[in-house]
């Protein structure tokens, strides 16, 4: 999905170039700058597995077992922002480097609020279905108490669509060092709360504890991003998101079948346009901001 939108956004500046000239005091540099970047995915790592470790030592492999069927789906889901976060990683950094502050604002915004409409729909549609998707994945009963975690970890992932933007605009604006902070804050908090929760509630207390890890990072991240970066207009796609999220969510838990998928998003759509979550001047705009971004990769051939 990245490879996909990176070359369609800049299909005519070449894949293969010839390498700068470096010298010693450049390496020195890089290392300094990536240290940060470095820690970020070490802690991550940490973060995503400090609970499955936890579970492994205090409960035991039974729920581990459990626990990781009621993740897998929502790691996978995962695709989807990492695949746009790459994509949309080098357009923001270009845009920041020339400091078109409107242009980016722009962006974040509308990205941020259809990732916001598309992960709203996930947690829905798998939320309110995960019993059924268990029998899909597993063709087992023995799974049947993984169907909760399952529910809260894929709002969990909810999230993280709206998290990825945030993380973006925070990494292409210089400040690598606050996003390790702000990891370390999420990390800590995670292997505390873990600590105390997972002894008494088990793998259903780490689903819960890694969706509220998730809301306090994003909280936290948004906190700074608005403060210092750009202003992302929440109130302008939230009342629409959650009105038609509701409306749907009542839809699905009536009829409860998976095969009706595209019945659902069909009718999440409409009622996201019917409350006014679609503007057709963002389109417009968005359109023209295309043909720019290509057109400047033309010219810079």
């Amino acid at each position: 999905l990245s490879t996909a939108i990176s070359l369609f956004l800049n299909k005519k500046t070449p894949l293969i170039t010839r390498p700068p000239k470096t010298r010693l005091s450049d390496y020195a540099s890089l290392i300094k700058l990536s240290t940060p970047f470095f820690i970020w995915m070490l802690l991550s790592i940490v973060y995503s597995r400090v609970d499955t470790i936890l579970l492994q030592h205090v409960r035991g492999p039974e729920e581990v077992g459990l626990y990781n069927a009621a993740s897998r789906l929502a790691e996978a889901i995962m695709i989807i922002p990492i695949g746009f976060y790459m994509g949309i990683l080098p357009i923001l950094s270009s845009l920041m480097t020339e400091k078109d502050t409107k242009t980016v604002e722009f962006i974040s915004h509308l990205a941020m609020k259809y990732l916001t409409y598309l992960g709203l729909f996930i947690a829905c549609y798998i939320g309110l279905t995960a019993d059924k998707v268990i029998e899909v994945l597993y063709f087992s009963g023995e799974y049947d108490r993984a169907v909760l975690p399952m529910q809260i970890l894929t709002w969990s992932s909810v999230a993280s669509f709206i998290y990825i933007i945030p993380a973006a605009l925070l990494v292409t604006s210089r400040s690598p060092h606050i996003t390790a902070w702000l990891s370390s804050i999420s990390t800590g908090l995670n292997i505390l709360l873990n600590i105390f929760v997972i002894p008494r509630w088990g793998f259903v207390g780490a689903s819960a504890v890694r969706l509220f890890t998730e809301i306090a990072g994003l909280v936290l991240l948004n906190v700074y991003v608005h403060a210092t970066i750009v202003k992302i207009r929440y109130r302008d796609f939230l009342t629409a998101a959650i009105f038609a999220s509701l409306l749907t969510g009542i839809v699905i838990s009536l009829i409860k079948s998976l095969l009706f998928l595209p019945i659902y998003f069909v009718l999440y759509a409409v009622l996201i346009y019917l409350f006014g979550g679609v503007s057709k001047e963002e389109f417009v705009r968005a359109k023209e901001l295309l043909v720019l971004l290509r057109n400047k990769g033309k010219t810079s051939d």
